[in-house]
């Protein structure tokens, strides 16, 4: 993708995050890296990071104040609270799992 024009790129995860840094890309922090503080702006090294729904306003101006990169925030769209790849509930009543008396 780089060589056809692409120079940034969003990223969600340390896997792929690797691979565009190492490929020069300017990397922008999605939700998956969760940012709470302008540290993990700083040890990241990316031109833009959305930072963490669970911020108070106070922690937002905080963390804006305290870095030098763009910041972003998710300010209306539906959020999914919880994934996981275990059904609680079946795990819970036994279902999926072999019982061995």
């Amino acid at each position: 993708m780089k060589g056809k024009g692409v120079k940034s790129a969003l990223c969600g995860n340390l896997g792929m995050y690797k691979y565009l840094i190492e490929n020069d890309f300017d990397v922008k922090l999605d939700k998956g890296f969760n940012i709470f503080n302008s540290v993990s702006t700083k040890v990241l090294k990316n031109t833009g990071t959305l930072i963490s729904n669970e911020l108070n306003l106070k922690e937002i101006k905080n963390l804006i104040d305290c870095t030098n990169i763009d910041t972003m925030l998710l300010v209306y769209g539906r959020i999914k609270m919880m994934v996981s790849r275990q059904c609680f509930i079946g795990s819970s009543e036994g279902e999926g799992k072999k019982i061995v008396n």
